[in-house]
């Protein structure tokens, strides 16, 4: 009995991180650029070059959306994204 109870609040204390990971939302600036992160979206906009170095804030997003405007994305800037599925960048 005490593992099945064991299992379930596991179970429970699971789901409910992972919903709060889910529904994270924030916002700030990057360098000369800001960002807002809601929902596994991250979107970037601004004028000007994104700063080296790896940007962790949104590190969760499976979208990323770089808007009009961003000049330049350093190479590892997106390094620890392993959920990332889509990336959109304006042509």
């Amino acid at each position: 009995m005490k593992k099945k109870l064991l299992a379930f609040l596991f179970v429970a204390v699971m789901a409910v991180t992972v919903f709060a990971v889910q529904s994270f939302a924030a916002e700030g600036t990057i360098g000369d650029c800001t960002y807002v992160y809601e929902d596994g979206v991250l979107t970037i906009s601004g004028e000007g070059a994104l700063p080296n170095g790896v940007f962790q804030a949104g590190k969760t997003a499976t979208t990323v959306i770089i808007e009009e405007g961003i000049t330049n994305i350093p190479d590892n800037f997106f390094n620890m994204y392993r959920n990332l599925e889509t990336l959109y960048i304006p042509t």
